[in-house]
């Protein structure tokens, strides 16, 4: 999208798709891929083949290698900066015609000696030539640089992870020596922070791409539908669902689409939102014969489940769990919770940014700031609140997971606990000083709230065990 609209009309647009390049399964195959994409000429992936293997004859005999072979890793360096300086030259391509620039000396006594037609006299040296520096060049014509627009930075991949690092590096050295404009397209919200620390005193740019609107959705599902319809025919329908108000209206596209009710079709795509991901599944659902609603409900079972079994279940962080747990009771309770709600809460008092940042890079939640600040968690996508409702309103899944986050909870206060006991101990010479009874009488307090949160969650767990 960035290239087909943001930058149809730009030249000198170099575009990398780091996934083509981290999914190479050989070093052959990881080089000669990305030569294509940067144009590298001539590259021979081949001849380090060679070298290792001469090397491997080399060490066999002598006890050490020749040096001849390089890493991929040294490899991809080199292209990278073999790169970097196609770039530099492309961007200073105009500066030897641009750069000289008139310059008038100053100061007491100098004078511009002017002809009768107004002109500098031929004798006239008050006027000289200068010539811009590259920087100075560049910032003033922002027009002269590349775009290097990087796509899926930071995909799941394990293969060539150094990938991430380098680009992320090569990327902002190109930003700070003003030679090109540089735009990341990523999906992983974790990826700041590695460009920050590459680039750690820029601010960066950020467009964040929301779901598409609910009536967007809806055209998008009436299209895959009803894939080589008319788009009158789609208005058609959409009248009859919608602005008729005839609920019980059946339509058959005669495309082999299954009859459904574009009422139960439109209360359907309320949970699933506009995740493109998701309206996809939802189509291919309903081509394949299944009801609207019959479809949502598998999906909403689907994902619940991925939640417990990837965030609760399988994850031997028990403590991780339980505040995973914790926030999913609360986005199946509202649409989105202030921040403010949440540090509070005993399990996140001392970690929250920290905890809450994991889970959305797990994509649980989605953090949405303000000015840089926090302001409020939301649900990782639409569908994920459907499934948090799930999971919360089935008893017997809710007793379990509840169970194991009382238990949890009452193993941290239950060490909170043994923290201020030992800090009172420490202060048990001096118990009858005036400048320690506030202290000591404070970690009473402490302790007391501590017991009574214990008390209420063994009461609740017992409640939650009759109710099995």
């Amino acid at each position: 999208m960035v290239i087909k609209h943001a930058l149809k009309d730009k030249d000198n647009v170099l575009y990398i798709d780091l996934d083509k390049i981290v999914k190479s399964r050989r070093p052959r195959q990881f080089i000669s891929n990305f030569a294509d994409q940067i144009g590298y000429f001539p590259e021979f992936s081949w001849l380090n083949s060679i070298n290792k293997m001469i090397d491997l004859g080399v060490q066999g005999f002598t006890g050490s290698k020749s040096g001849l072979s390089e890493t991929v890793e040294n490899q991809f360096k080199a292209m990278l900066n073999s790169t970097m300086m196609a770039i530099r030259k492309i961007s200073l391509k105009n500066y030897d015609k641009t750069s000289k620039r008139p310059l008038v000396k100053s100061g007491i006594g100098n004078k511009i000696n002017l002809n009768r037609n107004g002109n500098r006299s031929a004798n006239d040296n008050s006027l000289s030539m200068s010539y811009l520096k590259e920087e100075d060049y560049l910032q003033q014509h922002p027009e002269e640089k590349p775009i290097i627009v990087i796509d899926r930075f930071l995909s799941k991949s394990d293969n060539y992870s150094f990938v991430y690092k380098e680009i992320a590096d090569w990327a902002a050295l190109l930003v700070s020596m003003n030679l090109a404009q540089v735009i990341f397209l990523t999906e992983d919200v974790s990826s700041l922070q590695l460009l920050a620390d590459s680039l750690p005193n820029q601010v960066f740019k950020v467009s964040t791409l929301e779901d598409a609107s609910t009536d967007s959705s809806r055209e998008y599902v009436l299209n895959q539908l009803m894939n080589g319809s008319s788009s009158k025919h789609v208005d058609d329908i959409r009248n009859n669902g919608i602005n008729t108000g005839i609920n019980n209206k059946k339509f058959e596209s005669g495309f082999g689409i299954p009859r459904y009710q574009l009422i139960e079709l439109d209360d359907a795509l309320g949970p699933i939102g506009g995740r493109m991901l998701d309206l996809q599944a939802f189509v291919r659902r309903v081509k394949s014969g299944e009801l609207p609603k019959q479809a949502l409900d598998e999906m909403i079972k689907q994902t619940a489940e991925q939640v417990t079994q990837i965030f609760i279940i399988r994850n031997n962080n028990l403590l991780e769990s339980a505040q995973a747990w914790n926030i999913i009771k609360l986005l199946s309770e509202e649409e989105a919770i202030p921040y403010s709600k949440v540090y509070h809460l005993p399990l996140f008092k001392s970690n929250s940014i920290e905890v809450l940042s994991k889970l959305e890079r797990e994509n649980l939640i989605r953090i949405v700031k303000d000015r840089g600040v926090i302001d409020k968690i939301k649900p990782g996508k639409p569908l994920l609140r459907a499934a948090f409702n799930n999971i919360v309103n089935d008893q017997k899944i809710y007793n379990v997971l509840e169970t194991s986050y009382l238990t949890n909870l009452i193993k941290f206060e239950v060490n909170r606990i043994k923290t201020w006991e030992d800090e009172i101990k420490g202060l048990g010479y001096a118990v009858n000083n005036k400048e320690f009874k506030t202290r000591v009488s404070h970690l009473a307090n402490k302790i007391s709230e501590s017991t009574k949160v214990i008390e209420s969650s063994e009461a609740e767990i017992k409640s939650l065990s009759k109710k099995r």
